[in-house]
């Protein structure tokens, strides 16, 4: 986008109530804090509503957390959805068109009410236990003990005017990192102020939080400037733990800070979602844990600002210092704790989730680790054969996706270079008729993530390496925290780290790319319920329906033949659309309309890879008590529409092998020979699920390169065959790399 520039857009003023407090990246936690307190307690309001976006949501779940452990009996609702924001780019060179890109960003919504609230919701708890929650006292500021300290300040309670916006401190328009925008108007009063520890007049009112603001503005506004005889400190909440993320510039960016006391097994530990946890969980969910006083807290504090990392050069330098000090995962010997996990699972993507449904589904327990810091969603959908979708409804989750998509009727085969079709097919297999639906990923995702217990993926958890431990295996993350399992799944993509570790070699590019695309219609497309696809010209593309209103579709190509860099294309959005529109060929209209009204942020290219066939047919996909499954196992080209369907296929296989060996009574109670014992039977179910997947993968992985080469050869002879005889045979070799079934997870 470096030939446009962002238009700025006038900025929307909408009312804000007394009582509503949005929360910004930027804003002081602390000023939060004390307004808030100031409304329930003060100004006798029954309830408060938090709102936020974007990176203000971790800060804002932390606040309410704090408030709701200095009021008794705050009942708590949450709600969280996400906006659509448009941005429009004008061009910076002429014979360019003007542009608009949409960003999706989260938004939460937290209410706080001395009454109670609806219960049924899925968002709503129960006020805290009255043991769990420390009434709220005046802080002091000018030193702890030094209740009667008297000293100058600013601040205070006074009628003022105001100057810009009138609110709680906030203007509502969109913020560049997907908040509210900062504060444009501020307010001012003269009183006197009244605290502990400090007298005087200065400026203030109840306006809110201020964000960013001077030093000097005290009262509700901000917290008062700290002058007197003492330290500036924070209270020593003996034996409470506060969690929230931070920029940290060394190892971690979970944090849980305990101030005060030593930390033991049954203390609560507050989540980043706004739920109490045990320490265990805590410690599986990715949290580093951090011992220190309330001097290091206060530090902490103030450097990176309770979530956002502002510091100048010299703090950061200090926070470096301190990181290296308290943010190395402890116990309480000082030494790194070792979580001990039955079965862990490399990457939250479609195979890796379904596996870990899978074990779910037969009471085996798994713990999946995320590299990012949230379900990642590559690509926006994928077509779902009848195999997937017996693997769906193995695990449970068939119909609540089905519920959500369209079925497939057929498909039609078109040439781009006369525009007439060349064959079509209904879909209908030898198990009846077939069952193809164009499945959006995030839904997917999404829905078997829903299915798991809580506590079952653990994300900004990424493995940098592996090592042997006895009949175990020792999992290192890149926060420090070290995990021993007794069996490791890569689920971990194209890239996979433990099929590096299993020596498998690596996959290799197959000179083609492919631009994915999601489009929406909000009157609805009008098309068919048939995926349609068109070949010729070195290109092959189609169109699908994921439902009424929305379409996904695909173009993949030859970057070499068609003299396109594809790195340079994927940044280049604009770029990337008009190649795709001249690759079209003769299309219809309403075709072309597709790829012509897709927004630039809904596409996206990359290069397609695969593993050498022979590779799986020889390699080690599994070793003693490791193994691969998904993209890990047989990264395939897109060709026929098997490697989502195919994942899941893996993820139930594997959990069906793995529930056969480890359900099973163990013959042995001593410790080493039940060690001995239980390794000897994982290997043997990875040894069978080896034997299921192994042939399959190899056939998949064969099927769709061969398919590719025949579908984009511009050689007239293959292009003579492919429109003559072979159209309606490839078609229907989809139908029969579709007809398989994995079978059930029931064990016998």
């Amino acid at each position: 986008m470096d030939r446009y520039q962002r238009v700025e857009k006038p900025r929307e003023e909408t009312p804000i109530d007394e009582n509503e407090i949005r929360i910004t990246s930027q804003g002081r936690m602390r000023s939060y804090i004390t307004y808030a307190m100031s409304l329930l307690q003060e100004k006798g309001s029954n309830e408060i509503v938090f709102k936020a976006m974007g990176r203000a949501i971790n800060k804002t779940v932390t606040i309410v957390e704090l408030i709701k452990r200095r009021i008794v009996g705050l009942h708590q609702n949450t709600s969280i959805g996400s906006t659509d924001i448009t941005d429009t780019w004008e061009p910076l060179e002429e014979g360019l068109l003007p542009l608009e890109t949409t960003r999706h960003v989260s938004m939460i919504t937290i209410t706080l009410s001395k009454k109670e609230l609806n219960t049924s919701s899925i968002g709503y708890q129960p006020p805290l236990p009255a043991e769990q929650v420390k009434a709220w006292t005046e802080f002091d500021y000018e030193g702890e003990g030094s209740p009667s300290g008297r000293g100058r300040g600013r601040g205070g309670r006074g009628r003022g005017r105001t100057r810009g916006v009138s609110g709680n401190g906030f203007v509502s328009a969109e913020y560049e990192d997907g908040g509210w925008d900062r504060n444009r108007g501020y307010a001012r009063g003269r009183g006197r102020g009244r605290g502990r520890g400090f007298r005087g007049r200065g400026r203030g009112g109840y306006n809110g939080p201020q964000v960013d603001a001077q030093q000097d503005m005290g009262g509700y506004n901000q917290e008062p400037p700290f002058q007197g005889r003492g330290n500036r400190i924070i209270p020593s909440f003996s034996e409470e733990v506060m969690a929230f993320e931070t920029s940290s510039p060394y190892k971690t960016k979970r944090l849980v800070v305990v101030v005060g006391g030593e930390i033991v097994e049954g203390v609560v530990v507050l989540d980043l979602m706004g739920r109490s946890m045990q320490l265990p969980e805590a410690l599986n969910r990715g949290f580093t844990v951090v011992y220190c006083n309330a001097k290091a807290m206060d530090l902490l504090g103030q450097i990176f600002q309770f979530g956002e990392s502002r510091a100048e050069p010299h703090s950061l330098l200090s926070a470096i210092t301190l990181f290296r000090y308290f943010l190395l995962p402890q116990s309480s010997t000082g030494t790194t704790m070792e979580m001990n996990e039955d079965i862990i699972i490399v990457g939250a993507g479609i195979g890796g989730l379904t596996t870990c449904l899978g074990l779910h589904r037969l009471g085996l327990r798994s713990l999946v680790l995320e590299s990012s810091d949230s379900l990642r969603v590559t690509g926006f959908a994928l077509t779902t054969w009848k195999n997937a979708w017996r693997a769906l409804d193995a695990v449970g989750v068939g119909d609540s996706i089905r519920q959500q998509h369209m079925q497939i009727q057929g498909l039609q085969v078109f040439s781009t270079i006369s525009g007439q079709p060349t064959s079509e097919i209904s879909f209908g297999g030898k198990w009846g008729i077939h069952e193809i639906r164009c499945v959006r990923r995030k839904v997917l995702l999404e829905t078997l993530e829903r299915e798991l217990p809580r506590g079952s993926i653990r994300y900004s958890s990424k493995v940098v390496s592996i090592q042997e431990s006895g009949h175990y295996k020792t999992v290192h993350l890149a926060d420090g925290s070290v995990l021993k399992t007794k069996v490791l799944i890569g689920c971990d993509g194209v890239n996979s780290l433990v099929a590096n570790w299993l020596g498998l070699d690596k996959p290799v590019d197959s000179g083609r790319s492919a631009v994915r695309g999601l489009v929406e219609f909000p009157d609805g497309h009008g098309l068919e319920p048939k995926f349609r696809q068109h070949f010729g010209n070195g290109v092959r593309h189609g169109v699908i329906p994921c439902g009424p209103t929305t379409l996904y579709w695909f173009l993949t190509f030859a970057p070499s033949v068609h003299g396109v860099d594809t790195e340079e294309m994927d940044q280049n959005p604009a770029k990337m659309k008009d190649f795709v529109l001249s690759k079209l060929g003769k299309v219809p209209q309403h075709i072309e309309n597709v790829f012509e009204k897709t927004a630039l942020d809904c596409m996206s290219c990359s290069p397609l890879k695969f593993r050498l066939p022979w590779k799986v047919a020889t390699g080690h996909i599994y070793k003693g008590n490791v193994c691969v499954a998904g993209d890990a196992l047989h990264p395939m080209t897109p060709d026929i529409g098997q490697g989502g369907c195919s994942a899941m296929e893996d993820g139930v296989v594997l959990a069906r092998c793995l529930g056969e060996v480890l359900l099973r009574k163990p013959t042995r109670e001593d410790g080493e020979g039940k060690d001995e014992e239980c390794y000897k039977r994982i290997s043997e179910g990875l040894e069978k699920y080896a034997k299921e997947r192994r042939w399959r993968s190899f056939k998949l992985i064969t099927t769709a390169y061969v398919v590719g080469l025949i579908q984009e050869s511009d050689w007239k002879v293959v292009r003579f065959l492919r429109d003559k005889f072979l159209s309606g045979f490839l078609a229907n070799l989809f139908l029969r790399m579709g007809d398989f079934d994995c079978g059930q997870l029931s064990i016998s």
